[in-house]
């Protein structure tokens, strides 16, 4: 697997990830690294042509903290999009 570079990766809480029409938000800039606070839970990651957002990489499910923690609780996640 190689990183894709200048795409955008972008997140959407699993539980809305079922609907076909929900559009994900993208992390600030192109590929990695980027970060942004998320709260704790599980989210589906993909990475996508900022060109051609028809262009996707495979979805993934991800969880991100621990959910029986509180929203506020830090922490830290490395995410790698590969194509």
């Amino acid at each position: 697997r190689v990183e894709a570079r200048q795409w955008n990766v972008v997140y959407l809480s699993a539980p809305m990830a079922v609907f076909p029409d929900r559009n994900g938000k993208p992390f600030p800039g192109f590929s990695s690294p980027s970060s942004r606070a998320l709260p704790p839970g599980n989210y589906v990651v993909w990475a996508e042509d900022p060109a051609d957002p028809t262009r996707r990489g495979p979805r993934k499910e991800i969880q991100v903290g621990d959910p029986s923690r509180p929203v506020n609780a830090g922490v830290v996640a490395d995410i790698l999009i590969a194509k």
